[in-house]
């Protein structure tokens, strides 16, 4: 099992949509994972196990140490000898290096550099695993793990992931509250941007209306609120919006000129917008930092967990899969009203 990726709203959640008049895209407004890799739709923070999240590795499979069974349900433990904490280690490890092998940008503009994602795809995985009434096992995240090197980075970043890394079935109903697809079950969690909860419900196709701001894998939601495929556009082509590009490789949609532009990166305490960028580059904060100016600005850091946040254009808003939730970071822990 493995989260929802989420690739493309790594990036639309630091250009915030495409709605601005400005003729660049627009600086970062404040929540959404990306999710490009957590849970269903929320931050797009790749963790294995479960719902939303991210993506696979290079380096190759891990092997369940023991031989029991799995326990499953709230813990994510095992009877045998692989334990939640050694198989989300192994998966974040393989997802990593897979993030930064086929979206190094991707990567870079959800959690910086590769020792930062190991660490957050590992909270969120590890969330995962331990949330009430979530079907997913450390043995199923360990298959997972296994099967990724085997997934093409194309239908990596698309959320072709294959039988091993499908969600499974959880124990609540469509209309439950809930914070990952593994509770479900129906194996989806309708979870938007930025929030903690959402709701269990049926899978969505493209096309169909977006579900709380939320689509099933290798889906996000357009600005006219349906499910749409990833885009692959590159500097020149069309766009009607940030989706039509390829964002997970560093494209943005330049709202006016509606053409693909290429996108950088900025550390906290550079400068980030169109008039830091040069040469029609449009540059992102780096590790979901807020940019302080619409057009032009300075990278602020994300706020940590613990730490106070906003989902505001001033940010700060907090590091994947972390969502900002009465006021402060925190890793969606799957307890819902």
């Amino acid at each position: 099992m493995i989260t929802k990726l989420r690739l493309s709203l790594v990036v639309l959640a630091a250009l915030g949509g495409c709605s601005s008049g400005s003729a660049d895209p627009p600086a970062p407004t404040g929540g959404g994972d990306p999710t490009l890799p957590g849970s269903t739709g929320g931050n797009g923070s790749p963790s294995p196990g479960g719902t939303g999240g991210a993506t696979a590795g290079t380096t190759g499979g891990v092997t369940a140490g023991g031989t029991g069974g799995a326990t499953g349900g709230a813990t994510g433990g095992s009877t045998g000898g692989l334990t939640a904490e050694r198989a989300c280690a192994d998966s974040a490890r393989v997802i990593c290096e897979r993030f930064t092998a086929c979206a190094p940008f991707g990567r870079t503009t959800l959690y910086g550099d590769e020792a930062a994602c190991r660490d957050r795809v590992l909270a969120g995985c590890l969330a995962t695993l331990a949330a009430p009434d979530a079907a997913t096992t450390a043995e199923d995240t360990a298959a997972c793990t296994a099967a990724l090197p085997s997934v093409a980075c194309g239908d990596f970043v698309a959320q072709r992931l294959g039988a091993a890394c499908a969600p499974k079935a959880g124990s609540r109903a469509d209309r439950a509250p809930c914070a990952y697809d593994s509770q479900c079950q129906s194996a989806f969690c309708a979870r938007a941007p930025g929030a903690s909860c959402g709701v269990c419900g049926a899978p969505t196709r493209a096309g169909d209306a977006c579900v709380a701001g939320a689509c099933s894998p290798g889906l996000v939601c357009s600005s006219a609120g349906r499910c749409v495929a990833l885009g692959n556009g590159k500097a020149g082509d069309a766009c009607q919006e940030q989706t039509d590009c390829d964002n997970a490789a560093g494209f943005g949609c330049n709202p006016l000129a509606r053409r693909c532009i290429e996108l950088g990166s900025a550390k906290a305490g550079d400068g980030c917008g169109s008039a830091q960028g040069g040469g029609g580059r449009f540059l992102v904060c780096e590790a979901s930092g807020t940019c302080s100016g619409a057009t032009s600005g300075t990278c602020a850091a994300a706020a940590k967990d613990g730490e106070a946040c906003s989902d505001g254009a001033a940010g700060p808003r907090c590091l994947a899969p972390a969502v900002c939730k009465a006021g402060r970071c925190a890793v969606p822990s799957g307890v819902c009203p």
